[in-house]
């Protein structure tokens, strides 16, 4: 423990009653025993370890580097799976830091926590089935390799293994809270935090969902079960759904209302959901009518509650404070793919989206021209949504930070994300990161803009307590630098890996706010990209990335092979 700077003693025996006595071990006390005044009511056990040193406070009352406390405490047995008020493991490097704060930076190696675990297929099942699920964008800071251990919710553990993927069945039904860790392969005692939390639906008997059909041309007759008494508001069917487990099947047409998903983990489609065919995205329109926001999910759904295949538009969250102009995902875990997301407006956070407290999936979604104070495509506050090839372009903050998206305490992983025409006035021009440590895997964060000459970060802005892990990216044409640590915060850090960044380390400005992690593979050169930011011939991204494992399977946003000619191109496509 750190007893410093109280008035008028650190420690002070109670005068008017008696009995007293006080054990000291590897501890702080200014002033050291002498810090402690008895008055002559009992003793003091000033034992081993203890110390005598300013311990070099930051703000929040974490540890500087150089603190005389960094690694001069005892292990207790409690501490070995524990984490910090930050979430950062209680022991690294060994031996235990004094005081509530773990010291991360520096010459501690460390282990960045893991995304929240996601299925490789089906995210329900029946008791007894088998399902798999992975995780991943964890890194040693020594650059040693990392062993991955999830924890299955029901009390049960995988072993640890150098795969971030892992299997598991449950023997009983319910919703299990499914998480993941990572330790350095090298030094089993460095551990990450935990992630944050994925869940994984197990019922007795499959669940047979009745289907709920919305049409403009529907005679609106409950319950809708068909096409001619089709309702003709996608409102109106939710409203006869059952709880859990229906189906509401959308014609192509103009809806203009707000939606609410009630209490219900709804599957909520276009005509796309029955045909893959992607025209239909902007044929069948969920339209705000620039009254209200489009969607609005916030009563603890499920990964089972899914929306596909709409373009959502008009949105307006226009009370002060308010957030998610389009859609709008709070305490909940929902799952979003094959939406076009254009032309909305938050008054606070999140133009196109926004999600708080939550693991939401988010595939194969563009946001586009949309506008909130900060985070005009996008505000991840708390949680950690996931995103696998989405576009976020030519989105903007009215006066705020992070044109494209905000991340809050949000630990979330990008795969194959583009990041790209964003404008923000104060920081962050493509990303902003404030007390999180995002993964991110084959990104472009190309052609962002922050306007304010005193903003920072054009690219992307790493703030307080923040160390993102870029691999496999392209950072080029940010204005006005690829990526600045916020001068105004501390404890950055920033970890890169066979990636582009124009001006190299240089093209990253720390002022010595933290350090940048140069690992092997990456380059400072024209990626030479097409209009879209794919990679033209001659490209000097194309094969020089580094495989993930999960990236065998996956495609990109284009639907092309993640891995083509044997290694992954830098870069999103």
């Amino acid at each position: 423990s750190i007893i410093w700077g109280n008035t008028p003693e650190e420690v002070c025996f109670e005068p008017s009653w008696f009995g007293m006595a006080l054990t000291v071990q590897y501890s702080d006390i200014q002033g050291g025993q002498a810090g402690i005044v008895t008055g002559g009511k009992g003793p003091v056990y000033w034992n081993a370890g203890n110390l005598d040193d300013d311990p070099l406070f930051t703000g929040d009352y974490g540890l500087l580097s150089g603190s005389p406390c960094i690694d001069t405490g005892t292990n207790l047995s409690w501490m070995s799976t524990a984490v910090d008020p930050d979430g950062n493991p209680r022991i690294i490097n060994g031996t235990v830091d004094m005081g509530a704060y773990e010291y991360t930076g520096g010459g501690s190696v460390t282990v960045s926590k893991p995304a929240a675990p996601q299925p490789s297929g089906a995210g329900t099942g029946l008791v007894g089935q088998v399902l798999a699920f992975y995780t991943g964008g964890s890194a040693c800071s020594d650059g040693s390799g990392v062993e991955y251990l999830f924890d299955w919710g029901d009390g049960s553990y995988s072993s640890w293994s150098s795969s971030s993927n892992a299997s598991h069945s449950w023997s009983g039904a319910g919703v299990y809270d499914i998480r993941a860790r990572a330790r350095c392969a090298t030094n089993a005692s460095i551990l990450s935090a935990w992630s944050e939390q994925s869940h994984a639906l197990i019922t007795n008997t499959p669940v047979v969902p009745q289907t709920h059909y919305v049409s403009t041309d529907g005679t609106a007759e409950t319950p809708y079960t068909n096409w001619a008494t089709a309702a003709r508001s996608i409102q109106a069917a939710i409203g006869v759904a059952a709880t859990s487990g229906a189906r509401i099947l959308v014609a192509p047409g103009r809806y203009v209302e707000s939606l609410d998903f009630l209490n219900k983990n709804l599957e909520v489609g276009s005509l796309f959901l029955t045909n893959d065919d992607t025209s239909v995205i902007a044929q069948t329109v969920i339209d705000g009518g620039h009254t209200g926001r489009v969607v609005n999910i916030h009563q603890g759904q499920t990964a089972a509650c899914r929306l596909t295949g709409f373009t959502i538009t008009n949105g307006y969250a226009g009370v002060s404070g308010d957030r998610g102009g389009g859609i709008r995902c709070v305490d909940a875990d929902a799952s979003f793919d094959h939406l076009v997301v254009v032309g909305n407006y938050a008054d606070l956070v999140g133009g196109g989206m926004h999600f708080e407290h939550s693991t939401a999936s988010v595939h194969n979604v563009s946001i586009l021209h949309n506008r909130a104070a900060i985070g005009g495509g996008m505000g991840c506050y708390y949680g950690g949504p996931s995103l696998e090839n989405v576009v976020v372009r030519g989105n903007r903050t009215s006066g705020g930070s992070a044109g494209g998206i905000q991340f809050y305490h949000a630990a979330s992983w990008l795969k194959n994300v583009v990041v790209a025409e964003n404008v923000a006035d104060t920081g962050g021009g493509g990303m902003y990161f404030d007390g999180c440590s995002p993964v991110l895997d084959a990104v472009t964060v190309a052609d962002n803009v922050v306007t304010n000459v005193s903003g920072h970060g054009g690219g992307l802005n790493v703030s307080y307590n923040s160390q993102p892990v870029l691999t496999d990216s392209i950072i080029c044409g940010n204005t006005p630098e690829e990526v600045c640590f916020e001068p105004s915060w501390f404890g950055m850090a920033l970890t890169v890996q066979y990636s582009d960044i124009q001006g190299g380390q240089a093209g990253i400005v720390t002022g010595g706010k933290g350090p940048v992690y140069w690992n092997a593979g990456n380059l400072d050169d024209d990626p030479l990209f097409t209009g879209d930011y794919g990679l033209l011939s001659g490209s000097p991204c194309i094969d020089t990335g580094t495989n993930l494992s999960w990236m065998s399977t996956a495609v990109d946003p284009d639907g092309n092979p993640r891995i083509i000619n044997g290694t992954v191109d830098m870069g999103a496509y």
